[in-house]
């Protein structure tokens, strides 16, 4: 998250609360993740999953009175919505509203392993021998002996 203090993206418009696990981080929403809204730790790899299938998230000006932690709207589409009594809307605190708190489940960033070597993955080429490969009408390539053998005659 941008820490310019003008930027739209930044942790003072999208910074929710402390992080729950270490102590300088702050948990961001991260705007991109719709349809599955996480708010995500800038220091750590703590991941918070909140109020999936909304429609929108957006945080609020107004902070909590127990706990300090920015408040959050959420709006569903119809028929869409997990809050209770049907409801398609609802602001309030992820902590101490338990309406809204029954719709966060936090996690932690897992580092998939980079594939090392040439695999195809995905449908790619993979890494091959330059580019092409054996056309029509080219033979195998000889031995690398057959080949300098070949040139020194």
């Amino acid at each position: 998250a941008c820490s310019h203090p003008t930027c739209t993206f930044g942790v003072n418009r999208l910074g929710v609360s402390g992080c729950v696990e270490c102590d300088q981080g702050v948990l961001v929403l991260d705007p991109g993740s719709i349809p599955k809204w996480k708010l995500v730790c800038n220091k750590c790899d703590v991941i918070v999953r909140i109020f999936e299938d909304a429609a929108k998230v957006s945080v609020k000006t107004e902070s909590c009175s127990e706990c300090e932690s920015q408040l959050l709207k959420v709006e569903y589409k119809e028929g869409k919505t997990r809050l209770p009594g049907e409801k398609i809307s609802m602001e309030g605190c992820i902590y101490c509203n338990n309406d809204l708190n029954s719709l966060v489940e936090k996690s932690h960033a897992v580092l998939l392993k980079a594939r090392r070597g040439g695999g195809a993955g995905r449908g790619g080429r993979g890494r091959g021998r330059g580019r092409g490969g054996r056309g029509r009408g080219r033979k195998a390539p000889k031995d690398k002996m057959a080949q300098l053998a070949a040139y020194f005659v």
